[in-house]
């Protein structure tokens, strides 16, 4: 198992691409979407792994109830991420230190109002769902 962590605006800035010699190059230049739709078929015509990548994309993309979860999917990432930023900054914004349990309890606060789930404000605050309930109000 590989983890690659791409800058996706300096490698967009890239001038080179070096698609035919560089695997990792041409896997995130297939996923970039902003790839043209002609070096993006080049690009499946040479590997036959990203081959059977776009075609099982090309599937999924068919079956409207598959499109709809992964949509839904990433509009739920898109509102943790969302709520998780507005409860950080508005605790910095109020001087609040994470550290301190009367910090955890308004970050754990400000998350319940922002829309994210107990579950979520627990992992983050490392508080339990008891005293996370006990803050809606």
């Amino acid at each position: 198992l590989e983890i690659h962590f791409i800058n996706m605006v300096k490698f967009r800035r890239q001038k080179e691409k070096d698609i035919k010699n560089n695997l990792l190059e041409r896997w995130v230049s297939f996923l970039d979407e902003t790839t043209a739709q002609d070096v993006r078929e080049e690009i499946v015509q040479m590997d036959s792994e990203i081959q059977k990548t776009a075609d099982k994309l090309g599937f999924l993309l068919q079956d409207k109830d598959a499109l709809d979860f992964y949509y839904m999917r990433a509009m739920a990432k898109s509102d943790i991420t969302t709520g998780l930023n507005t409860a950080l900054e508005q605790g910095k914004k109020e001087g609040i230190q994470i550290g301190k349990k009367e910090g955890k309890i308004d970050i754990a606060r400000n998350a319940l109002y922002a829309g994210l789930n107990v579950e979520t404000i627990e992992a983050i605050t490392g508080l339990d769902k008891d005293t996370i309930n006990s803050l809606k109000g």
